[in-house]
């Protein structure tokens, strides 16, 4: 049962540390200057928070891969 537990508190851990690790790998890239380097950051948070707002941006988003084949 702790094991069970234990695994259900690891997981979602696990996969910040992804998500962070892949973050901080992004913007180790090559950036044109310094107002660059968080831009990645506001699309994520962006995406997070507003969904609504980036179909309306990007339509394609709503439809399915299949769909958007042309």
């Amino acid at each position: 049962m702790t094991t069970f537990f234990f695994m259900l508190m690891v997981l979602p851990f696990l996969v910040g540390c992804f998500t962070i690790f892949l973050c901080w790998r992004f913007l180790q890239a090559e950036v044109t200057d310094s107002s660059n380097v968080f831009n990645p950051v506001r699309v994520i948070w962006f995406a997070m928070t507003k969904p609504g707002k980036l179909v309306e941006i990007w339509p394609w988003i709503e439809k399915d891969e299949g769909q958007n084949l042309p």
